[in-house]
């Protein structure tokens, strides 16, 4: 188990190899660790923990370096109800929320194909008929 302190944090990694928190340094003052904490969270508790927000977040994360996610997740559940529903919608309506911009769109339209390739696979490994 890896431990890793960074301003006054200590953080534990159950994967050998892995330093959760590296980009503690550059968040906001007052999302300090949020990151790390969302990723430690995703790591250790898997998937089906995520909230929708969350989920939405984490996304952007991988757009939109040094900034706040969380208020463009809030926004995209307001306006679509769900992480499906943000990440399905249509383009035109994606550039409507404030401070999304095309990296943020982009990054959402990623997730949508890797989940319609994942199924895609789900039912090409699966016979058709059972019986």
């Amino acid at each position: 188990m890896a431990i890793r302190k960074t301003k006054g944090l200590a953080e534990a990694s159950a994967l050998p190899g892995l330093e959760l928190g590296s980009d503690i340094a550059e968040a906001p003052p007052g999302h300090l660790g949020h990151r790390a904490r969302m990723r430690e969270k995703l790591l250790r508790a898997g998937p089906d923990m995520l909230l929708d927000h969350e989920l939405l977040e984490m996304t952007l994360f991988l757009a939109l370096p040094r900034r706040d996610t969380k208020p463009n997740a809030r926004a995209l559940l307001g306006r679509f109800g769900s992480f499906a529903g943000a990440i399905s919608a249509p383009v035109q309506e994606l550039c409507q929320i404030e401070g999304l911009g095309e990296a943020g769109i982009a990054a959402l339209r990623c997730i949508q194909a890797a989940t319609l390739h994942l199924a895609r696979e789900e039912v090409r490994k699966n016979p058709v008929l059972n019986n």
